[in-house]
């Protein structure tokens, strides 16, 4: 009643979250990491919207880094998740291999959920959840894609992967779009 605390002090410890365990298919959906920064000034490199080259590469199939402030969320195997800015206010979100990521930044390996779900009302996918979300396709009702993890940063975003024109691809959605199954 007088604002007295007992005990008279506490003390909290706050542990970054360390490498654990990994989520298993159909486990808790994980949030992306918060990001890392750094100013990219090599050649240019192909980015693609999955770690590989397999993974579809945006932009009719030119998505390159050029240079200028990137940010990284982490590793996924040799691959580095990356955001970047282009040229024409727009941003994208995509993968460049983990050599073009400054040696001095610790940088995390991904912790994906890889939990199947179910599109629930058609769905636009974009590459860019940062600026101004632009689409790249839409996925139909029913399909059905991997849900990878959600984003922090608005609350708004599933990061998932899918198929598009025979190709595997990751973006993001609006995460009312898709049900975990």
């Amino acid at each position: 009643p007088d604002g007295t605390t007992k005990p008279s002090h506490v003390v909290f410890t706050y542990r970054a979250p360390g490498p654990g365990p990994k989520p298993q298919p159909g486990g808790d959906i994980p949030i992306l990491p918060a990001y890392q920064s750094f100013s990219y000034t090599g050649k240019a490199v192909a980015v693609y919207t999955g770690p590989g080259t397999k993974y579809l590469r945006a932009n009719s199939g030119k998505a390159n880094l050029g240079g200028g402030r990137v940010r990284v969320w982490g590793l996924d195997g040799n691959w580095a998740l990356i955001g970047y800015g282009l040229s024409n206010n727009l941003y994208r979100v995509g993968y460049v291999p983990k050599s073009v990521i400054p040696a001095n930044l610790q940088v995390p390996q991904l912790v994906f959920a890889r939990r199947q779900g179910t599109i629930v009302s058609k769905a636009s996918l974009t590459d860019d959840p940062i600026v101004n979300p632009t689409w790249l396709f839409e996925i139909p009702v029913g399909t059905k894609v991997t849900i990878l993890a959600y984003e922090n940063w608005k609350d708004h975003w599933a990061y998932i992967e899918t198929v598009y024109n025979g190709k595997p691809v990751r973006g993001f959605i609006n995460k009312i779009r898709v049900r975990a199954n």
